[in-house]
């Protein structure tokens, strides 16, 4: 059987592609493996300070969760925001993505949520833990550097002004 030559040409075109992208997704796997290399070395140099960061997070979380006022403003609003940063796929954006940006949240369940928004739409939800969760998840899955910016945002008292400026202007009004 002869195969015409336009048939071969286009299955060796296929081919081709199929191993173009088979190598892009090595590539892609070998970047990440690195990337993530990277961010345990990270995390194991500033275990110390994180360690502090997460308690202090954690603390505020749990006293929040647990106080006659936290429960009755997420059982109003049904989630709660508790701090936004510049976060893309888990690491610093860079300056020039302006509209991409991460937030902690916590539902009215008690559930603690890292979401990254892309122009305010939801792009990765990430459930960091439930009611009596551990400190040392935030550390795990959390940056260094957002870790950090949460705690002192918790320490300063900022999350405060952060919360009242998401409250709707109903509520504000009352």
């Amino acid at each position: 059987m002869k195969i015409p030559k336009d048939v071969i040409d286009r299955i060796d075109r296929l081919e081709k592609e199929r191993q173009r992208r088979a190598k892009a997704e090595t590539r892609i796997k070998r970047r990440n493996a690195l990337a993530a290399s990277k961010l345990l070395k990270l995390k194991r140099s500033r275990i110390d300070e994180l360690i502090l960061c997460a308690h202090c997070v954690y603390t505020w979380i749990n006293e929040f969760v647990n106080s006659g006022e936290g429960r009755k403003l997420v059982a109003q609003l049904g989630i709660v925001g508790i701090f936004c940063a510049p976060f893309w796929q888990g690491y610093p954006a860079p300056e020039s993505a302006a509209s991409t940006f991460a937030t902690l949240e916590i539902d009215k369940d008690g559930n603690v949520f890292y979401l990254e928004r892309y122009k305010w739409m939801p792009s990765r939800e990430l459930l960091v833990g439930r009611i009596t969760f551990n400190p040392t998840l935030l550390i795990e899955k959390l940056h260094p550097d957002y870790l950090a910016q949460l705690a002192e945002h918790v320490k300063s008292g900022a999350v405060w002004n952060y919360i009242k400026s998401t409250l709707p202007k109903k509520l504000e009004e009352e």
